[in-house]
């Protein structure tokens, strides 16, 4: 398993992408980009498609999406961060099989996380909230 701290850089770069609001700032953090990305992963074609990924994110306001896609869209980046919690354990053994099928594999995975992460994290919410609800009294019951 990679090691996290060299990955840090990464959620460092997207605050300062998403703090940019000047021509200068993003041109600073483009220079950045392009300076930090490559040889990061030692993988040219990674590298490339990242470097054009966050390059694109730093200067377009929004990318248009087809209609059809835009709610597995809002799902996916919903679940970007899950997915990327659990792809150590899902993609190898699928990588195997076929590459598709562990991306594929480990983005559902993501998904099913997220969404069992949004079914506990509301039940914990609603049995916090029904002991706090404004309107009962614990004295009058």
């Amino acid at each position: 398993m990679p090691h996290t701290a060299p990955a840090l850089w990464l959620f460092a770069l997207g605050w300062a992408i998403a703090r940019s609001r000047t021509i200068a700032q993003r041109c600073l953090v483009s220079v950045i980009t392009v300076l930090t990305v490559p040889g990061f992963f030692e993988n040219p074609g990674r590298e490339a498609t990242l470097l054009a990924g966050i390059l694109l994110l730093i200067w377009l306001p929004s990318i248009p999406v087809p209609q059809v896609l835009r709610r597995l869209m809002v799902v996916l980046a919903s679940a970007s961060l899950y997915a990327y919690l659990v792809h150590w354990v899902v993609y190898p053994p699928l990588a195997g099989i076929s590459p598709a099928l562990a991306v594929a594999g480990s983005l559902a995975a993501g998904v099913a996380y997220w969404a069992l992460c949004l079914r506990l994290m509301g039940a914990v919410n609603r049995r916090a909230g029904a002991g706090n609800d404004p309107g009962t009294n614990s004295a009058q019951q």
